[in-house]
């Protein structure tokens, strides 16, 4: 594999496309790539408890952000706002938008 895209952002932002997004973090991190999961403006609550969460909780190594306040220790969330996030997804070698 071309490790020239060792930093990958993952962006969720539309609850539509969570399975998608779930599932493109656990194909990733089998990967060996260091993973950045950002959830924006979503309920957390509703990520957490979809179906294939305890998958990638499980699997997932790399940090996860949110721009929500809402109980995002308790889900192993980091808080951050947009201009901080748009920092961290800016210095990421590939970002994949949900």
């Amino acid at each position: 594999m071309d490790n020239s895209a060792n930093n990958v952002a993952i962006i969720m932002r539309n609850p539509g496309q969570l399975t998608a997004g779930l599932h493109t973090c656990l194909q990733l991190g089998q990967a060996a790539l260091s993973l950045t999961l950002f959830v924006l403006r979503q309920d957390l609550s509703a990520v957490v408890e979809h179906g294939d969460w305890d998958l990638l909780a499980e699997a997932f190594e790399g940090k996860r952000y949110t721009n929500n306040l809402h109980q995002f220790e308790q889900y192993g969330f980091q808080y951050a706002d947009l201009t901080e996030m748009a920092v961290r997804i800016k210095n990421s070698d590939l970002v994949i938008p949900f």
